[in-house]
C-alpha cells in the first residue's frame, strides 16, 4: 500500500514524491522500478515547467516548430520536413504535443525517458550482477547528477534518440532480449535525430569485438574519426547517393570542421561552456581508465567480473567515451551528446568494480572518486541556476501537478482527434 501511495503523492506533487522515492531506493530494492518511475517523473516535470530563458536554446525553436503545426493533421505533421529531413518520429511527438495543445509536453516526454531509461537500466544492471545495493544507488544519484537536466531538457531530439538506441543495444547485447520492442528501439531513433544511424554502425562494429586486434582497431579509428569523417565527406558520394547517408556524414563533417561560426565561437568564449566542457571529458576520461582498471582487477583476482554479454556491451560504452574524447577540440560541445548517453549506460562499469572497492585499493579510489563528481556536478546546477530565472523555475515545479497537467492533455487530446 506504502508504494502505491508514493506514486500518488508523486503525480499530484512530484518534488515531494522524488523525496520520497530517493528514501526509498536507498532503503529498500524490492520496489526499485517505482521509485525509479517517480524520480524521472521530477525530472520531467521541471523540464514542463522550464521557459527558454533566450532565443538561443534549441527548445526556444523546437517551440516554434510545435506551433507553426498547430493546425496540421496527423499525416501532414509526420510528413513535414525538419532539418532537410523527414523525422517522423519527431513529429509523432510535435503531433501529440499539437493533439493535447501543450507544447512543453515536448522536453517533458523526452526528459522523462532519459532519466527512466538511464535509472532503469542502472537498477537493473544491479539485480542482474547481484550487486550491492548501496552500490546501485551511489551510481543511480551519480546519474541523476551528471545527465545535466539543463541541457537535456532543451536538447529533446539529440540525446533522447541515442538513449533509446543505446537501450536497444543493452536489450540485445546484454539482455540477448531480440523482441519487437528492441527492433522498436533500433528505428525510432533514426527518424527522431539522423545522427543516431552512427550507433548503428557502432553495433554492426561490435560483432566484430570479441577479437581483441578487432577491438583495438576500432579503438584507434574511434580516436581518429575527425580525418575518417573528412575522407567520408569528400568521397562518399562516389558510393552512394542516399541523402540520409549522406546528411549524416556532412552533419559531421560540419560539426568536426567549425572553426568560424558565430554559435561555435560564442561556445569557445563562454567560461560557462569551458567548465562544462572540462568537466565532462574528465569524466569520459574516467570511465576509459576504469575500463582498463577492470581488466587489471580480473587479472589480480584472476576471474571474469562480468559475464560475457557484460563483457560485450562495456565495449559499447567504452566507444561512446571515445567518441565524446574524439570532439575535444571541437568548436561546438558536440562531445556532450556521446558524453551524456555513456553516463545514461555508466552503470556497466561502475557497479563490479565497486563491488571490488573493499578489496583493492584502485576500486577504492573509484568510490571517491564518484563521491567527488557528485559534489561537482552539484555545484554546476548551483552555477546554472544563476543565469535561469530560479525563482520563476522553482516555483512552477513545486505547484505544477502531473496529474492536473495530464488531465487537461488527455481532455484537449479527445477532444482535438
Amino acid at each position: 500500500m506504502g508504494i502505491y501511495f508514493i506514486i500518488i503523492i508523486a503525480l499530484i506533487n512530484p518534488t515531494l514524491g522524488f523525496l520520497l522515492s530517493v528514501v526509498g531506493l536507498i532503503g529498500n530494492k524490492r520496489n526499485w522500478k517505482l521509485y525509479v518511475f517517480c524520480i524521472s517523473l521530477f525530472f520531467a516535470n521541471a523540464a514542463y515547467c522550464y521557459n527558454p530563458e533566450s532565443t538561443s536554446p534549441d527548445l526556444y525553436r523546437y517551440f516554434q516548430y510545435v506551433s507553426s503545426l498547430r493546425n496540421s493533421g496527423l499525416i501532414e505533421t509526420l510528413t513535414n520536413g525538419y532539418g532537410g529531413a523527414k523525422l517522423y518520429s519527431f513529429n509523432f511527438m510535435v503531433w501529440i504535443t499539437n493533439a493535447c495543445n501543450d507544447e512543453h509536453l515536448l522536453p517533458a516526454m523526452s526528459v522523462f525517458l532519459v532519466y527512466l531509461i538511464a535509472l532503469y537500466c542502472t537498477c537493473y544492471t544491479g539485480v542482474r550482477e547481484n550487486a550491492k545495493w548501496k552500490y546501485v544507488v551511489l551510481v543511480a544519484i551519480l546519474q541523476m547528477m551528471t545527465l545535466d537536466w539543463y541541457s537535456l531538457t532543451n536538447n529533446v531530439r539529440n540525446i533522447l534518440a541515442f538513449a533509446i538506441i543505446g537501450l536497444a543495444i543493452y536489450r540485445d547485447i546484454y539482455l540477448n532480449n531480440r523482441n519487437v520492442f528492441t527492433l522498436f528501439c533500433y528505428i525510432f531513433p533514426l527518424f527522431l535525430h539522423p545522427t543516431a544511424l552512427l550507433f548503428i554502425v557502432i553495433r554492426i562494429a561490435l560483432i566484430f569485438t570479441k577479437k581483441r586486434i578487432i577491438k583495438t582497431f576500432m579503438i584507434i579509428a574511434t580516436l581518429l574519426i575527425n580525418p575518417i569523417v573528412d575522407f567520408l565527406n569528400s568521397s562518399m558520394f562516389r558510393v552512394t547517393s542516399n541523402p540520409y547517408v549522406l546528411l549524416v556524414i556532412n552533419k559531421a563533417y560540419n560539426y568536426l570542421f567549425d572553426t568560424s561560426t558565430a554559435y561555435g565561437l560564442a561556445v569557445r568564449a563562454s567560461l560557462r561552456s569551458t567548465v562544462t566542457r572540462v568537466f565532462y571529458l574528465s569524466i569520459m576520461v574516467a570511465i576509459v581508465l576504469f575500463f582498463f582498471e577492470k581488466i587489471s582487477v580480473e587479472k589480480k583476482s584472476n576471474r571474469r567480473i562480468l559475464t560475457d554479454s557484460g563483457e560485450y556491451f562495456t565495449n559499447y560504452v567504452l566507444i561512446t567515451c571515445l567518441l565524446a574524447l574524439a570532439c575535444t577540440f571541437m568548436l561546438r560541445p558536440e562531445y556532450w551528446r556521446f558524453s551524456a548517453t555513456a553516463i545514461v549506460f555508466i552503470s556497466i562499469m561502475l557497479l563490479p568494480l565497486l563491488e571490488y572497492s573493499e578489496s583493492y585499493t584502485v576500486c577504492r579510489i573509484t568510490k571517491y572518486f564518484i563521491l567527488f563528481l557528485t559534489l561537482g556536478c552539484f555545484l554546476l546546477w548551483m552555477y546554472q541556476l544563476t543565469w535561469l530565472n530560479t525563482y520563476e523555475l522553482i516555483s512552477n515545479t513545486l505547484i505544477t501537478s502531473p496529474a492536473i497537467t495530464i488531465a487537461r492533455a488527455l481532455i484537449s487530446f479527445c477532444g482535438g482527434i
